[in-house]
């Protein structure tokens, strides 16, 4: 029964958003607490739990709430047994794990060394491991997706889509609209 806090980042072209959620001892007994607002600025604070109640409950309130904030395109900032208030820092002042260095490496490239192949095949390995691809959708920039347009067609052009069930259906589908327009989609060759 330890504390937990997560910091969760969300960042398109209108936002820089960031959303704290912790578990905290309150006497014997547990709360959930979050912050909120943008990134580097002054959080609103609120708790989801009006009093302590015991940790197994306090638990599945804090997963629940972060689950629900991933599942909006938030990612986690990878530190999640630092407390809250020193989490207020910015993902580059923040250490990562060793083990999500190389999942994030690709996000903090700048955008001129990412190749358009390297984007590609993080794509397509997170759709094959029916992960979600929007965050990595929201990080390109107008150049990349011009230039990953292309594979993105081929791909698409090659799959044969009845195979496709479920999640990664969802995740092509999600791909297609995110670099075709709708003439595109819908043209029969």
């Amino acid at each position: 029964m330890k504390t937990k806090s997560t910091t969760l980042l969300f960042k398109d072209s209108k936002s820089d958003k960031q959303y704290n959620v912790s578990l905290e001892k309150s006497g014997k007994q547990f709360i959930v607490n979050f912050a909120y607002g943008k990134r580097g600025g002054n959080l609103k604070e609120g708790t989801k739990t009006k009093v302590p109640i015991a940790y197994d409950k306090a638990k599945i309130i804090y997963e629940k709430l972060v689950k629900s904030k991933t599942d909006k395109g938030y990612v986690s900032n990878e530190n999640s047994d630092k407390s809250v208030k020193k989490k207020a820092t910015t993902k580059s002042q923040t250490k990562t794990p060793s083990k999500a260095k190389s999942k994030t490496t690709s996000q903090r490239k700048s955008k001129t060394d990412r190749s358009k192949q390297e984007l590609f095949d993080e794509l397509l390995q997170l759709i094959d491991n029916e992960k979600e691809i929007l965050p990595i959708l929201k990080t390109l920039s107008d150049q990349e997706k011009k230039a990953m347009t292309p594979l993105i067609k081929q791909y698409i052009n090659g799959l044969v889509t009845d195979k496709l069930k479920g999640r990664k259906e969802h995740l092509v589908h999600q791909l297609g609209f995110f670099f075709l327009t709708l003439k595109e989609i819908l043209k029969t060759d």
